[in-house]
This record gives C-alpha cells, sequence and structure tokens, in this order.
C-alpha cells in the first residue's frame, strides 16, 4: 500500500510542476532533473544528478525503488563530469526545472563553491534562483541516493524543508553570487543531514516503513574567502536568524528564576526591531533590540504566572539567555576571524565613511569590537499557571 501512496504522489508532484497552465513539455526525448550534486573526492569532482523516471511514475513497470535514477560521474572539471553524464542517459538532461544543488562538504572546505558557482551561472538553464544547500557528515550524492517517502523527491523534500524551518535558512544561487559580491558580511548556506542508516535511505524498504530514513535541517556553514570556515548548529542558526533576518522556529529554554528547573518559551513571530553602531576611540560598538512574540509552552517553576511581578523576572530569564546564546555566536565569530553576523555590513550601511576607513584591518576592528542586545517579550496566551509546588 505505501509503495502505491508513494507513486501517487510523485505522479502527483511531477504533474504539478510541468502541466500547470498553457505550459505542456513533452517527456519523451527529455530527462528532467530536479536536484543535482557536486562533490570533491581525490582531486576531482563527481556530479550526481537526480532524473525523473517516467515509466516507473506512469505505473506501467514494477516500482523497484523510486520514480527516478541518480547517475553520477567524475571529472577534473564539472563540465568533464557533465559530458560522462549525457553519455550515460539515452534523452537529453534537462535542467530548467532545478531546484536544488547539493554541495560537499570537501567541496567546501576546499574553496570550490566559487568554481561550482560559475558553472551554475555559466549554464543559462539552470535558474538563478535555484536553492543551494551543503551536505552535512555525507557526499552530497548521498542525498540524491535517499529516497523521499513524503514529498516524493529530493528536491521537494530539501526545499519545503527550508521553507519550513525558517524563511531565513532559503540560499539561492542568486543570493549566494550577491553577498560574495558584497563588502561587509560573509556569507552561509545551510547544511542538510541524513537521519538513519544511509544504505537503508537508498533501498525501497525506506519507502515500506513507518520509521524511512529522512532528511533535516541541521544547521549553516559559514564561508570566509568562499571556504567553509564554521559549522553552526541548527539552534545557533535560529539566534543568528533572529538577529540579522527573521524567525518563527525558535524555543528558548531558559531556567527558573528561582529554582533549579527550566521553562520553554516558544517564539512565533521575532525580529530585529532595531540596530545601531557607533565607534569610540577603542573600538565599534554594536547595538540590537529585539522583538519576540510568543508563549511558554512548557513550565516547571514554582512562580505563579498570574503575577505580573513574577511575569517580569520570567521574562528577565529569557531575556538572559537570548543574550548569552548570541554572545556566543560573537564569540565563535572573533575566534575565527569571519563576520557570518554580518557586522561589517552593517557599518558600511549606517556608516559607510568609517566603513571605507578601516575596512582593510577589519579582522583586527572585529576583535576589538562589542555587541549588546536588549529584548523587548510579548506573551501570549500566558494562562495561569500555577506553581509546580
Amino acid at each position: 500500500m505505501m509503495k502505491y501512496l508513494y507513486m501517487v504522489f510523485a505522479l502527483l508532484a511531477v504533474t504539478s510542476v510541468f502541466w500547470g497552465g498553457d505550459d505542456k513539455l513533452e517527456l519523451n526525448d527529455k530527462a528532467l532533473s530536479f536536484v543535482t550534486s557536486i562533490d570533491y573526492i581525490d582531486e576531482e569532482f563527481v556530479v550526481g544528478i537526480q532524473l525523473i523516471n517516467p515509466a516507473a511514475i506512469s505505473g506501467k513497470t514494477q516500482l523497484p525503488h523510486s520514480p527516478y535514477i541518480v547517475y553520477e560521474a567524475r571529472g577534473s572539471t564539472i563540465d568533464s563530469a557533465i559530458d560522462q553524464l549525457t553519455s550515460y542517459v539515452s534523452r537529453n538532461i534537462d535542467m530548467r526545472h532545478l531546484k536544488v544543488i547539493v554541495v560537499g562538504m570537501e567541496a567546501a572546505k576546499q574553496g570550490k563553491l566559487r568554481e561550482i558557482m560559475n558553472y551554475a551561472l555559466r549554464r543559462t538553464e539552470i535558474p538563478v534562483g535555484v536553492v543551494m544547500v551543503l551536505s552535512k557528515d555525507t557526499n552530497a550524492i548521498d542525498l540524491l541516493n535517499t529516497y523521499s517517502p513524503i514529498e516524493g523527491f529530493t528536491a521537494f523534500d530539501i526545499s519545503k524543508t527550508m521553507r519550513r524551518v525558517e524563511k531565513a535558512s532559503l540560499t539561492t544561487l542568486m543570493d549566494v553570487n550577491i553577498v560574495t559580491i558584497q563588502e561587509g558580511k560573509d556569507f552561509t548556506i545551510p547544511f542538510i543531514s541524513i537521519m538513519g542508516d544511509i544504505e537503508k535511505g537508498g533501498s525501497k524498504e525506506n519507502y515500506e516503513t513507518t520509521s524511512p530514513v529522512h532528511l533535516y535541517y541541521s544547521g549553516i556553514g559559514a564561508f570566509k574567502n568562499e571556504k567553509l570556515v564554521v559549522e553552526l548548529s541548527y539552534i545557533q542558526s535560529l539566534y543568528l536568524a533572529l538577529l540579522e533576518k527573521h524567525t518563527s522556529e525558535l524555543t528558548v529554554v531558559a531556567s527558573c528564576p528561582t529554582d533549579e528547573n527550566t521553562f520553554t518559551f516558544r517564539i512565533y513571530d521575532g525580529k530585529t526591531k532595531s540596530e545601531n553602531v557607533k565607534h569610540s576611540e577603542d573600538n565599534l560598538q554594536y547595538s540590537f533590540n529585539i522583538q519576540a512574540t510568543g508563549e511558554i509552552v512548557q513550565y516547571n517553576c514554582s512562580l505563579t504566572l498570574n503575577n505580573p511581578n513574577n511575569n517580569n523576572k520570567i521574562k528577565m530569564e529569557i531575556q538572559k539567555e537570548i543574550n548569552e546564546n548570541i554572545q556566543e555566536l560573537f564569540v565563535l565569530s572573533k575566534e575565527n576571524n569571519i563576520d557570518f553576523m554580518g557586522l561589517g555590513s552593517l557599518l558600511r550601511k549606517k556608516n559607510n565613511h568609517k566603513y571605507e576607513e578601516i575596512k582593510k584591518n577589519w579582522d583586527a576592528e572585529l576583535q576589538k569590537a562589542e555587541i549588546k542586545i536588549t529584548t523587548d517579550l510579548d506573551f501570549q496566551n500566558i494562562g495561569k499557571y500555577d506553581a509546580t509546588r
């Protein structure tokens, strides 16, 4: 039963892309792809491509694994690897509907991202809005080989996960290209990991079980000079998003004011309300005011929340936790001489003259800089939590 449901979902996914409106695409001579992977292994590029299997999704044949087939090839350049791939496939490979490019960690660490971006930007059929992600703790092609029981295709699984978890994590080819050109911020790209056994994820067992191996968002990688330098965890990436953009997925675990227990505050809507930077004789001083709306979803403290004074004490603990986590990010930024928080960009926006004056010594300025975080909290549906003891 699971197998047939899987076929239906996959078929619906494909038809929704290709037969919308008046745009009809003949599949007879096209090999359609939504996702490609690029690894760098043993000084060679390893390119993988996931192609739709029309016979499988049409139901004319038994479905041994998935409605797609994965091919891979090696080459000294990406183009030479792609040329090899075209010799394996009887149809013309069509990348006009490519949704995701998965880059391997080794390629990112060895500074191959620029080559990958240049290749993708040169290929006019590749959309500039294609999402870029990094594979974490595995080769990029392993993500293509992991069957997605819910979405049907790896590309849909990744892009929908990114949009659900955090809008700030969604990074397109054009986004990365623009940031690498602009001054004042080192860019980030999200990580996708595999939860479970990789071999099991590549077999038909994965869509016949109620506990499948699956892909998930596991944080972000920060780049300096187009090399992967720092890996931020899932939680760290959400605090970074809260500071620089917007997040609606962050759960803050804070200590109770009067005992050793903890409570959790779920942020539904959080963003930086204001930001500023001052330059003294000694250093740069940044200030951020964060506005967050949410509710307490788990409460184990001895204080009763129908008392305004107790509410203020609870808010102070949440503010303290947010500040500590963002300050830890700042320490990580300093330790690795990388500005993934975009402090240089903020200075450039607020005082371009000062930025131009000090940008040649930016690493030294970053080491001396300070940040101050204030948080305005709005509790929703707080109810009347009674004391736990």
